[in-house]
């Protein structure tokens, strides 16, 4: 029987003993303390609330914030009525969070204030929130959407989401921001606002289909293109599909255009093809419909006969032998060629030096002339047109002599330059006796009687 009580006894304490841990762990899990002039801070079972009015100070490094020993637990955080501004590292380094809540009377969100939260996929950024500050969402790797509140975006430092590739709620229009990745063995391709840019040198690789390109899944966000200056070559199908995108401008390097690389590219209004491309591969602005002026700037590169199937377009070439040896029959009637005016190099041209006036003739003005096109220019490197007419110099003023020239009938006033009579008269005398006329003084042939003494 006493064996009996003992254990009972024994168990009774082990109860005790049990409850008093379970009331201490309980304990443990709810802190809390300052966070700031007028805001406060509790952390319990995974919930940290922020609370109060004013900011929520800003600290050194993450591991100064004093709810950094429960980083690992945290997997909800409310930031409550009251609070404007969430310092620098406040929220930094919380692995385990996976939903926010912020309030409408934020306004500010400070350095790294939640970078390294790896975990958070979703966040609403309020209204009143006029600043995001460096770095403030660097490395939240599971970030894929922020919902803007207001309609237009704050002040958002370039870094505010390094590391970051997520897409951005503003309004009504949704974006990526910071998709980027690999698109050829030197190239590198990058997604944001929109904007998709390609960078580093030599070619973009070719793709075997459209949906194999990076950034196709996108494609409808896609508003502008803008390719690197080293780039050297743009693959098959790089750019299919881009609908939105309405002008591209090709670097000056560019010496290949590879299969479908715009096709489907309807907003393509217009393109300028650089002088050094050599080759525009089939299908290369297949059913670009809205395309329908293509300025080439050097020699006929080789162009498929398909390259433009689908589109009714303008190819404006500059003078060349080459050009003239295409025919546009070859491109369905649906491609017409057009000279631009301008020239590839001096090499067509040849000098022609100024012919001074006269009064009997016009002038030339110098210049140069094309030996291809036959059209004028007033500078060696053909950039300039004029028109034949602009070449004339108009004759100059006669010049007349002062003194009288004459023969035996008439006398006249005669140009210096060219001979030209003016003022031409008979000579006039006062008697049949007078042999020198009253205007020029000239001695006429009078026979005089013959006196005999």
């Amino acid at each position: 029987m006493k064996k009996h009580i003992r254990h009972i006894a024994v168990a009774f304490s082990l109860v005790i003993v049990m409850l008093s841990q379970s009331v201490s762990a309980a304990v443990q899990e709810t802190d809390g303390g300052s966070a700031g002039a007028g805001t406060r801070w509790e952390y319990c079972a995974g919930i940290l609330t922020l609370s109060g009015t004013g900011a929520v100070r800003s600290y050194g490094s993450k591991t100064d914030v004093p709810w950094y020993k429960y980083a690992g637990e945290i997997e909800s955080i409310i930031v409550g009525e009251g609070i404007y501004s969430i310092g620098n590292y406040a929220l930094s380094g919380i692995t385990s969070l996976t939903g926010i809540v912020l309030p409408e009377s934020l306004e500010n969100i400070g350095i790294c204030a939640f970078s390294g939260c790896s975990s958070l996929e979703r966040i609403n950024i309020p209204k009143k929130v006029a600043s995001i500050k460096n770095y403030a969402f660097y490395k939240c790797e599971s970030l894929v959407s922020v919902v803007f509140e207001a309609d237009e975006l704050p002040d958002i430092s370039a870094s505010a989401f390094s590391g970051v590739a997520t897409r951005f709620t503003v309004g009504e229009r949704d974006y990526w921001i910071n998709l980027s990745g690999a698109c050829g063995t030197k190239a590198k391709w990058s997604l944001n606002d929109g904007i998709l840019s390609i960078t580093g040198s030599g070619a973009i690789k070719s793709y075997s289909s459209r949906n194999d390109v990076p950034w196709h899944e996108y494609a409808g966000e896609i508003e502008t293109v803008e390719i690197g200056g080293n780039i050297t070559g743009i693959g098959n199908y790089a750019f299919a599909d881009l609908k939105n995108v309405n002008d591209i401008a090709l670097p000056e390097g560019l010496k290949t255009i590879g299969t479908c690389a715009f096709s489907g590219c309807t907003g393509l209004k217009e393109i300028t093809i650089p002088a050094a491309l050599t080759k525009l591969n089939i299908y290369a602005f297949y059913n670009c419909s809205s395309l329908n002026r293509v300025v080439f700037k050097g020699e006929a590169p080789d162009i498929a006969t398909t390259a433009f199937r689908g589109a009714t377009v303008k190819l404006e070439h500059p003078c060349s032998q080459q050009w003239e040896e295409i025919s546009a029959a070859v491109f369905d009637g649906k491609v017409t060629f057009e000279d631009n005016g301008e020239h590839i190099d001096s090499s067509s041209l040849f000098y022609v030096g100024k012919t001074e006036p006269t009064c009997r003739q016009c002038g030339e003005a110098e210049h140069w002339e094309c030996s291809v096109c036959g059209r004028f220019f007033s500078d060696a490197e053909g950039e300039t047109e004029i028109s034949e007419d602009e070449l004339i110099i108009q004759k100059t003023e006669h010049v007349f002599k002062t003194g009288w020239s004459e023969d035996s009938a008439q006398h006249w006033h005669e140009c210096i330059n060219c001979g030209a009579k003016t003022d031409v008269s008979s000579h006039v005398y006062s008697s049949n006796s007078d042999n020198s006329c009253n205007e020029c003084g000239h001695i006429r042939g009078i026979d005089l009687p013959i006196i005999i003494f």
